[in-house]
């Protein structure tokens, strides 16, 4: 075939039209036209209700032309088949034509799989949770993210925080998912840090304080799928020295701690945190008390330094919150404290007094409910009396409830020697 125009024609030439209708025999028999040196031609095949066509696109400056192959009366079985015929017929584009493809492809992309490990990483450094801000500092745009949160691989928790692949998150992950959420300045505080500190049970709204203009007030957040509430707190008077990071999560230190819970806490209930704290060596009095000094006129700092001046170390050998409760008894009424946890004619008691032979047992309705219990704590008690000593039982409502009357029948026990006069 000839690719030049004919003469005084200014056409091209009708290119396959002797073709239409041929069988694959006389169409594998003649010669299939080559494109000129340098030019390289893609053919299309499309079938539309007034005829089917061919596209041929020369890679040239001149335009792209589209030529009828036939006419519209030939069967439209014989069309399809002469059009599939002649499109087999024809050159397959040159490597000149699939060079700026290769260039394309060689231009590095983000493979979504290293996509996924990237979040996957960073996720299990922080409980499986994480943080829009941090996901864009990784090199995602704001679609990429949306992408997965609508394809369920992101799991919206707080405002800008995310659980990976699930919503089973635990109680570290929740925590670190509301530190994420009040920003690089915000640290878990109050009653939420005394929990991951383990000097208080873990509360149902989870606090987070940040750096903040005091004009701005505190935002709360609830969720309606019963999952924890965030509150999170602003202050001017919160800087570096005062957040430490424990298992990964940022938190207020153990004296910024105790002065945030200090408001919302009875003295009974800060000392047995106060305890709790000494017992896990966690705490030292004298950053306490700087706490304490530096915070004064704020709410709860003068309950703090009450505490500080009251507390006694003997403390530290309570197990329990019934026996905190009754060392807070004595030290509130006077009461001479006794010595905890000691072994006295082979039975381990609560407490004793040595020069007084007075016992004292502590029964609790979670470790002397049950019957097999009941029984034991009166075996021990005839055996004690037995050996010569007094034995005092008293309850959680005696000490907690009725501490003054309580604290008025030990001191008269102790008064009263009694007829003991074994010693341990």
């Amino acid at each position: 075939a000839d690719w030049s125009h004919p003469a005084g024609t200014g056409q091209r030439p009708h290119l396959g039209a002797d073709r239409i209708g041929a069988s694959p025999e006389d169409i594998g028999s003649r010669s299939r036209p080559v494109p000129p040196a340098g030019k390289s031609v893609n053919f299309h095949s499309r079938q539309s209700n007034i005829g089917f066509w061919v596209t041929f696109c020369c890679h040239s400056e001149q335009e792209v032309t589209r030529k009828s192959l036939g006419p519209p009366d030939l069967p439209l079985k014989s069309r399809n088949r002469s059009v599939r015929q002649l499109s087999q017929s024809l050159p397959h584009p040159n490597d000149s034509f699939q060079e700026p493809f290769r260039e394309m492809e060689s231009i590095p992309t983000r493979n979504s799989k290293d996509s996924s490990e990237m979040i996957l990483a960073l996720a299990c450094e922080q409980y499986g949770v994480v943080g829009r801000k941090q996901l864009l500092d990784l090199g995602f745009d704001s679609e990429m993210v949306k992408k997965r949160v609508t394809s369920k691989r992101l799991i919206p928790l707080y405002p800008g925080t995310y659980a990976v692949g699930h919503a089973q998150i635990t109680q570290r992950g929740w925590w670190t998912a509301a530190v994420l959420t009040g920003g690089s300045c915000a640290a878990l505080s109050h009653r939420s840090a005394a929990a991951l500190w383990g000097v208080l049970p873990v509360p149902g709204t989870i606090e987070v304080l940040r750096s903040s203009s005091p004009n701005r007030p505190n935002s709360k957040l609830n969720r309606s799928d019963g999952s924890p509430a965030l509150t999170i707190h602003r202050s001017r008077v919160f800087g570096p020295g005062e957040y430490e990071i424990l298992d990964g999560i940022r938190v207020t230190s153990v004296a910024r701690t105790f002065l945030d819970i200090a408001p919302r806490l009875s003295v009974r209930k800060l000392e047995s945190a106060l305890t709790e704290a000494e017992r896990l060596h966690i705490v030292q009095i004298e950053p306490l008390w700087e706490a304490a000094i530096r915070g004064k006129g704020w709410t709860g700092s003068r309950k703090l330094r009450q505490v500080l001046e009251g507390w006694d170390p003997r403390s530290l050998d309570a197990r329990t919150d019934l026996e905190l409760a009754f060392v807070a008894m004595c030290r509130e009424y006077d009461v001479v404290l006794p010595e905890l946890n000691v072994w006295v004619n082979g039975f381990l008691v609560d407490g004793f007094w040595p020069s007084k032979h007075l016992v004292v047992e502590l029964d609790s309705q979670k470790h002397h409910r049950s019957t097999w219990q009941f029984n034991r704590d009166l075996e021990h008690t005839l055996a004690l009396e037995e050996a010569g000593y007094r034995v005092l039982r008293l309850t959680w409502n005696m000490v907690t409830k009725d501490a003054g009357r309580t604290a008025s029948i030990v001191r008269r026990r102790l008064e009263d020697e009694g007829r003991g006069s074994r010693a341990t």
